[in-house]
């Protein structure tokens, strides 16, 4: 098939005539061309951003789609995506889900690495769309492109759990279901884990859309229609907490400062932010922040106990050992939460030379069931016990 690309000179470098010979013809177009019309035709970018779909299906989607969930899987199940320089870690997402999905839909943001490339040799339905700084524009874009019953909602950076999504598949015949809650597994530098759940498989529906500018909510809209979200075992894995990206805690910075500053008390957003502080290690705006939603009915409980770990992580590194304690002592509603819990008050209460309730939360089973803590972290603190009961005695 004969490719469109633009000409290149044959003094030009190798490497540069190879992937411009290579370059898909739909994203050639959409990369190359978009000033170009807007000047031409005298019309907007935005408008142009809005062709550029019915282009790349024309000319790409229909010839290279490779799309072939398998014919035993029991719902109609669309993807939506959005993507920015992610040749590394699209490719394993869309395998993850291949066999799932009959329909992905995944709208660029203004890659400038091979992402485009990859998702329409994939067999991916390409867009594009400018990016704004607002996470649920984007998405509702992509969600606009979805013609299948229901949508799951992943991250280039993201793995679905095939196994998990077919085992739950029965939760699909519930009565006016709206939703199903994920378990989203998150990858730590340490080698630790944390959990949370979000709503990530739910019905197609106009009226279904995301809200908030970063840390996007699609739960409001679902419940505004009367729908459920229901619990599922359905697990995500999530590779983006690995490294620590200083570009990327910067930008969730910038965005929920805008976002506080549209709206001061929202706590949601304060939680978040709080988040971000502490990720990047700025523990004093973290504390204040955390200290500010830690009491919060708008947080869920789960996010709530959080605050109070967080708490007392601050407080450990502040070397407030018996504070860090007070604001550990208590129970987690969720299992991989209390054993983060147990690790920090464990180390608290050790630093603070109480042995007997360190030893109770630092060799509790459940941390040795647990992802939540490091092994090397666990490990550490519980020899350090050893080495001062040894003192001790």
């Amino acid at each position: 098939m004969r490719r469109l690309a633009p000409k290149i000179s044959q003094n030009e470098p190798r490497e540069r005539r190879r992937r411009a010979a290579s370059f898909p013809r739909g994203v050639f177009f959409a990369r190359f061309h978009t000033r170009k019309l807007t000047r031409r035709l005298a019309v907007s970018k935005e408008t142009v951003f809005e062709w550029i779909p019915n282009v790349l299906n024309c000319f790409f989607v229909k010839e290279f789609s490779t799309i072939r969930a398998k014919s035993d899987i029991p719902i109609n199940l669309g993807a939506a995506i959005i993507v920015k320089d992610a040749e590394k870690e699209l490719p394993k997402a869309l395998a993850s889900i291949a066999d799932y999905c009959s329909q992905i839909a995944i709208v660029d943001t203004g890659s400038r690495d091979d992402t485009p490339k990859i998702a329409s040799r994939f067999g991916a339905e390409l867009y594009f769309f400018e990016w704004t700084g607002d996470f649920s524009a984007a998405r509702n874009r992509a969600l606009k492109f979805i013609r299948t019953d229901w949508t799951l909602v992943i991250d280039s950076d993201e793995e679905l759990d095939g196994e998990s999504l077919e085992k739950n598949f029965p939760l699909f015949e519930t009565e006016n279901l709206g939703a199903l809650e994920i378990l989203i597994e998150n990858s730590l530098p340490d080698g630790s884990k944390t959990f949370h759940k979000y709503p990530r498989i739910f019905k197609n529906h106009p009226k279904i859309r995301f809200e908030g500018k970063i840390h996007e909510q699609i739960a409001p809209s679902i419940l505004s229609l009367g729908l459920k979200i229901i619990d599922s075992s359905v697990k995500i894995r999530h590779r983006g907490y690995k490294k620590l990206d200083a570009e990327k805690i910067e930008r969730n910075r910038r965005a929920l400062l805008s976002s506080l500053r549209e709206s001061p008390a929202d706590d949601f957003v304060k939680y978040h932010l709080a988040e971000t502080e502490f990720a990047a290690k700025n523990f004093p705006e973290a504390e204040k922040l955390f200290l500010a939603v830690v009491g919060s009915f708008a947080l869920s409980d789960e996010q709530r106990d959080k605050a109070k770990i967080r708490l007392a992580q601050i407080n450990l590194a502040k070397n407030e050992f018996s504070k860090a304690a007070e604001f550990a002592d208590f129970s987690a509603v969720s299992k991989e939460l209390e054993s983060l819990r147990l690790y920090v008050f464990g180390v608290a209460r050790l630093m603070s030379g109480d042995l007997n309730e360190a030893e109770k939360a630092l060799l509790s089973p459940d941390l040795d069931s647990s992802s939540s803590v490091s092994e090397k972290n666990l490990k550490d603190a519980r020899e350090a016990l050893k080495r001062l009961k040894r003192g001790y005695a």
